[in-house]
C-alpha cells in the first residue's frame, strides 16, 4: 500500500491508495463501511438512491445517498445530512460528496478518493484531511489485506 501527496490546499479534498486487490475486491470492500470507516452504520448503499447513515458517539453523525455507482470503477455518496458538534458550522459536510474512483493498477487497483465540496477554508477540514488518511490510507487497506489472505468462502 502507498499513499500519494499530501492534498493541495487549494482544492477539494484527494487523497489516493494503491493495493495489491483486484478492483472488484476494493469496490465491495468500499460497500462493507462498517469495516473500515465508523463502526456504528445503517440502511443501505447498493444502489442509487439507497441511503445510510454512519455515527460516532458525540463526535459526528452522517446521512449519505448513494449518488452513483458503476461496478468496480466508481461510488459517489451525497452527504444529505451532517452533524459535527465540535465546529461553529456543524454542517459543513451538508451537500458534499465523497467519491471513490477505482483505476487497474500493475499490481492491482489504484483508489482516487475525493471529498468534492470539502474546502481547505473549512474549519473541519484538517481534521477530516487526517481521519479520511487513516480510514483510507489505513483501515482500508488493512482490511483489503486482510482479505487477500482469505478465500471467498472464508470470508
Amino acid at each position: 500500500m502507498t499513499l500519494g501527496s499530501p492534498p493541495k490546499r487549494d482544492a477539494d479534498f484527494a487523497l489516493e491508495v494503491e493495493v495489491e486487490r483486484a478492483p472488484a475486491e476494493v469496490f465491495a470492500a468500499i460497500h462493507d463501511v462498517s469495516a473500515w470507516w465508523i463502526t456504528a452504520v445503517g440502511g443501505a448503499n447498493a444502489e442509487v438512491g439507497d441511503e445510510f447513515w454512519v455515527e460516532k458517539s458525540g463526535v459526528h453523525t452522517c446521512r449519505l445517498r448513494v449518488a452513483q455507482l458503476v461496478a468496480d470503477r466508481r461510488i459517489v455518496w451525497r452527504v444529505v445530512r451532517s452533524t459535527r458538534p465540535s465546529l461553529a458550522d456543524s454542517e459543513e459536510w451538508v451537500g458534499t460528496d465523497l467519491t471513490f474512483e477505482l483505476f487497474p493498477a500493475a499490481d492491482g487497483t489504484r483508489l482516487r478518493f475525493t471529498h468534492v465540496g470539502l474546502s481547505p477554508l473549512d474549519e473541519g477540514y484538517d481534521v477530516s484531511a487526517r481521519e479520511w488518511e487513516r480510514h483510507l490510507g489505513g483501515r482500508l487497506a488493512d482490511l483489503l489485506a486482510l482479505r487477500a489472505g482469505t478465500s471467498e468462502g472464508e470470508r
